[in-house]
C-alpha cells in the first residue's frame, strides 16, 4: 500500500464566507487550507465510518502519516548533513584538489568525525525515529496487503526465477 495525493478533476469552489472562515482558521492554526480541509474530512470521515471500513480508513491513514513524516524526516537529516557534517569536506573538495587528478582528492569522513555533540544527537534521535517509522509500516502493511505472495524472487537459499514443482504462475 502506498499513499498517494490525488486531486479533483475539477477545482472545489467554496462560498465566500466559508472560504474566509477555512481561509483565517488555516492561519490560524499554522496550516495552508490544503491540510486543513484534508484534516477536516478525515475527522467528518471518522466520525461516519463504521466496522472494516473505518478500521481500514484508520490503518490508511496512518500509514499516509507515517510515510509523510519519514519524508521530512529524511528531507531534515540531508539538511542537517549536507549542511553541516559533510559541509567541511564539500568544500574543502570544491576548493582544494586538483580536479584533473580524482585519485588525490580527499574522501569523505565518517559522519563521527565530523560533527559536533548536538547535531551528533539529533542526528541519531532521527536516525531512531526512521526506524521506530519502518517498523510501525511493516506491521501496517501486514495487516493491509493481501495475503498472497509473489510467486518468486528472493527466497531464504537465493533468488528463484520459476515456481517449485509444477506450480503455475
Amino acid at each position: 500500500m502506498q499513499s498517494s495525493r490525488r486531486s479533483c478533476s475539477r477545482g472545489v469552489r467554496f462560498r465566500g464566507f466559508v472560504w474566509d472562515a477555512i481561509k483565517g482558521l488555516a492561519e490560524g492554526c499554522g496550516l495552508d487550507v490544503n491540510a486543513l480541509v484534508n484534516k477536516a474530512c478525515e475527522v467528518f470521515l471518522l466520525e461516519r465510518l463504521t466496522g472494516e471500513v473505518k478500521e481500514r480508513f484508520l490503518l490508511e491513514a496512518e500509514v499516509s502519516h507515517l510515510i509523510e513524516e519519514e519524508k521530512n524526516l529524511r528531507q531534515d537529516l540531508a539538511l542537517i548533513l549536507r549542511s553541516g557534517a559533510y559541509l567541511k569536506d564539500y568544500a574543502s573538495s570544491l576548493l582544494e584538489g586538483d580536479k584533473a587528478e580524482v585519485s588525490r582528492l580527499k574522501r569523505r569522513r565518517g559522519v563521527y568525525a565530523c560533527v559536533d555533540a548536538k547535531e551528533l544527537d539529533v542526528i541519531l534521535r532521527i536516525l531512531a525515529r526512521r526506524e521506530a517509522i519502518s517498523k510501525r509500516l511493516v506491521e501496517l502493511m501486514d495487516k493491509t496487503l493481501p495475503k498472497d505472495r509473489y510467486p518468486f524472487g528472493l527466497t531464504e537459499k537465493g533468488f528463484r526465477a520459476k515456481p517449485k514443482g509444477g506450480e503455475k504462475t
